[in-house]
C-alpha cells in the first residue's frame, strides 16, 4: 500500500475514533450542564422571582431563564451526540453533515448565553444594592423577601446589622411587636430572620452591647452578591466548557466528512 494511502487511512481511523470519543464527553458534558442548570435553577429560584423588579428586572429575568436553556440544550446536546456517533459509527455521509449543522447552530446558542450570563451577572452588583436598600428601607412591605435572604444567606441588614439601628419603620414595628407580645426589647433590635438560632422575639432582644452574639452581622449586598456571582460563573463556565468541546467535535466531523467525499468509504 502507498506510503500516502497509508497515512489517509491513519487519518481516517483518528478522525473517525476522535469524533465518537468526543461525542462520549460531548454527552457527559451535556449531563453536567443539566445537573449545573438544575442546582442553580433551584437555588437561585425563590430569590430571583422576588428580585425581578425595578433595576434588577431584565438581569434576574435573564439569570433565572439561563438555567433553563442550559437544561433543555443538555438534552439536545445528547441527542445529537448519538446522532454523531451514529453518523461515524455507520459511517453515513448525511447523517454527519445534519449532525455538522446542528452542533454549529447549539454551539452559537451556548456561546450567546455563556456570554449574556457574564454580561449579565456584572451589571448585577450596582442593581442588587440598589433594590436591598430598597427592599430595607420599605420593610413593612417587603418583609418577606427581606427575611427570605437574611435567613438564607446567613446575613443582616444591607451593609451590616448595624443597618436595623437606623431603620424607623423597623424601629416602630420591633416597638409594637414588644409591647403585643410582652417581649424584652434591647437597644438594637434586628429582625428575627438576623438570629443564628430563630426563634420568636430572639432579634427583638438584641443590644448594642452585644450585638455580635447571637445573630449575623454581615451586611447583605456582599454576601448576595457573592452568591449570585458563584452561581453566575458556573453558568457561564459550564456553557464555556461544552462550546469548546463542541467545537473540537466540529472540527473532527469536517475531517471526516472529507474523507467520506473523497474516498466514498470508510476504514475501520
Amino acid at each position: 500500500m502507498p506510503v500516502d494511502k497509508q497515512k489517509m487511512n491513519c487519518c481516517e481511523k483518528l478522525s473517525k475514533r476522535s469524533l465518537i470519543a468526543l461525542n462520549s464527553i460531548c454527552m457527559l458534558s451535556a449531563l453536567i450542564a443539566i445537573i449545573g442548570g438544575v442546582v442553580v435553577k433551584i437555588n437561585l429560584g425563590s430569590y430571583l422571582n422576588h428580585l425581578a423588579v425595578g433595576n434588577l428586572k431584565t438581569a434576574t429575568e435573564f439569570l433565572a431563564t439561563a438555567p433553563i436553556v442550559f437544561i433543555i440544550l443538555g438534552c439536545f446536546i445528547t441527542v445529537i451526540s448519538l446522532l454523531g456517533c451514529c453518523g461515524a459509527h455507520l459511517e453515513n455521509l448525511f447523517l454527519l453533515k445534519v449532525y455538522k449543522v446542528t452542533l454549529l447552530l447549539v454551539l452559537s446558542a451556548l456561546a450567546v448565553t455563556a456570554a449574556l450570563t457574564f454580561t449579565f451577572k456584572s451589571s448585577v452588583q450596582q442593581a442588587l444594592f440598589i433594590a436591598l436598600t430598597n427592599f430595607f428601607h420599605t420593610y413593612n412591605n417587603t418583609r418577606e423577601v427581606m427575611d427570605l435572604i437574611q435567613t438564607n444567606i446567613d446575613c443582616c441588614g444591607v451593609n451590616s446589622s448595624l443597618d436595623w439601628n437606623y431603620n424607623d419603620i423597623w424601629k416602630e414595628r420591633a416597638q409594637e411587636i414588644s409591647d403585643r407580645d410582652n417581649l424584652i426589647l434591647g437597644t438594637s433590635p434586628v429582625p428575627d430572620s438576623c438570629c443564628i438560632d430563630i426563634e420568636a422575639g430572639c432579634g427583638l432582644a438584641n443590644s448594642a452591647e452585644d450585638v455580635s452574639t447571637g445573630i449575623y452581622t454581615d451586611g447583605c449586598a456582599g454576601k448576595f452578591w457573592n452568591y449570585l456571582s458563584a452561581n453566575g460563573d458556573t453558568i457561564g463556565i459550564s456553557g464555556l466548557v461544552v462550546a469548546a468541546i463542541l467545537l473540537c467535535s466540529i472540527v473532527f466531523t469536517c475531517f471526516v466528512i472529507n474523507y467520506v467525499d473523497e474516498s466514498g468509504d470508510f476504514v475501520i
